[in-house]
């Protein structure tokens, strides 16, 4: 079938003689889609074949009931470092068909970003053409803030951003919400978006932030505003300046959005020895009017915090061991310290463990490379038992926090006998 495809017929059928002679053509082993409809009889099959009977062919439907969901290898948010809303879309971009490179006028069939990208990159030149005049942002946010997250199953914005591209609204809006301000080379720009990033407190999360509702139609718009939390958000209050805001042609208006949650909400992180959880605060800004609807959504990445502090005594002496080295007065003194540990200001409980302190450095990571986590603070060690072994455990504390522990390595250099050289290096090491 494929050397009948790559001749370019448009359907191949054949009777066979014990079998099909559809791939009589010498196979070299190279991989092929074969895009053309085939039909074989055999020939022990012939007489039913040529019965009389008729039988009538349609196109169904095939089902595919997950189609509109997230790919499983899909990569999500927040963004890394400062736990920003991304992605900001979602796109097909499983089993796409597109065209295949060195194949002259062949397809290739991929899944990934690199076919979801392309989905996007062709709404945004609709976008253009519809709105020559506007700036990247402006199409950027078109396009963010007219998703549809009602056409993705198991729709999550720190996965999939604020729902399906949508080319028809996209290309059709003449109003345009936008966030966040940032600053590029050229000046200021905006996001479509409401990103309060990563917040760790022992008291409660949130922020307050303006959305921008630009018009650039030729008649005023009038949106009743609402608020939706995502399905995976912690509660939180969400106060909004208007319930009905106005904006007139060719002119602006401006909302304010104010988030608010309290710690205690926020369960621990730590779920056990190896895994963590990841919580958000999420949902969309909604502005509704008679024609369509504009999203913005925002985000909070909160983690509530244990405040445990420690203060060292001196242990009683049925507590400890003597000294055998104090003579006089001392003679008979505890050398044992009693450790307290209090977690008076924490809004979760608290776990602690002890470590031999081993290193400690000043914060000093080169202002020319960003410190992402590496800048190390202190390290330590403990010793216990395993069976009949000890087993050593470091822990290593840093000036910064990472996004993702895998994005650094950390070495620790051993020395067994003493001589002033290493004999060992232990790392951690991401298995994927």
């Amino acid at each position: 079938v494929d050397h009948h495809d790559r001749c370019g017929a448009g359907l191949l059928a054949e009777d066979g003689l014990g079998g099909s002679r559809a791939g009589s053509a010498v196979d070299d082993g190279t991989p092929y889609v074969v895009t053309i409809p085939f039909l074989g009889v055999r020939s022990s099959d012939g007489a039913d074949f040529v019965d009389g009977a008729t039988a009538t062919l349609a196109a169904a439907e095939i089902a595919n009931p997950g189609f509109r969901g997230y790919a499983s290898f899909s990569s999500g948010g927040p963004r890394s470092g400062d736990s920003a809303i991304s992605p900001d879309v979602a796109a097909p971009g499983v089993s796409i068909s597109s065209a295949g490179v060195g194949t002259g006028n062949g397809a290739a069939i991929i899944s990934g970003t690199s076919m979801a990208a392309p989905h996007v990159a062709g709404v945004a030149a609709l976008t253009v053409q519809s709105h020559p005049s506007w700036t990247a942002p402006q199409v950027a946010a078109a396009i963010v803030s007219t998703a549809d997250p009602e056409k993705v199953a198991g729709q999550r914005l720190t996965l999939g951003g604020v729902g399906l591209v949508d080319t028809a609204q996209a290309v059709g809006t003449t109003v345009t919400a936008t966030g966040d301000a940032f600053r590029t080379d050229s000046g200021w720009a905006r996001e479509s978006s409401l990103s309060f990033g990563f917040q760790e407190s022992a008291l409660g999360f949130g922020g307050v932030k303006t959305v921008t509702i630009t018009n650039q139609g030729k008649k005023a718009v009038t949106y009743t505003v609402s608020s939706a939390p995502t399905e995976q958000s912690l509660p939180a209050k969400v106060k909004l300046s208007h319930k009905k805001i106005t904006v007139r042609a060719g002119g602006s208006a401006k909302l304010v959005v104010a988030v608010a949650a309290s710690a205690k909400d926020v369960p621990t992180s730590v779920l056990n020895d190896d895994q963590f959880a990841f919580y958000e605060i999420s949902g969309n800004v909604v502005l509704s009017s008679a024609d369509s609807t504009l999203r913005v959504p925002y985000l909070v990445v909160p983690r509530s915090n244990s405040k445990v502090s420690a203060s060292i005594s001196e242990s009683p002496s049925k507590h400890g061991s003597v000294s055998k080295k104090a003579k006089g007065k001392d003679k008979g003194k505890s050398t044992a310290k009693k450790l307290t540990l209090r977690n008076t200001l924490g809004s979760l409980t608290a776990n602690a463990e002890v470590f031999t302190w081993g290193l400690s450095d000043k914060k000093d990571a080169p202002k020319a490379v960003a410190d992402t986590g590496y800048d190390l603070r202190a390290a330590g060690v403990q010793s216990f038992a395993d069976g009949d072994d000890h087993l050593l455990v470091f822990a290593v504390n840093t000036h910064k926090r990472w996004s993702n522990a895998a994005s650094n390595e950390f070495d620790v250099v051993i020395d067994t006998n003493r001589d002033g050289k290493p004999d060992w290096i232990v790392f951690s090491y991401d298995s994927g």
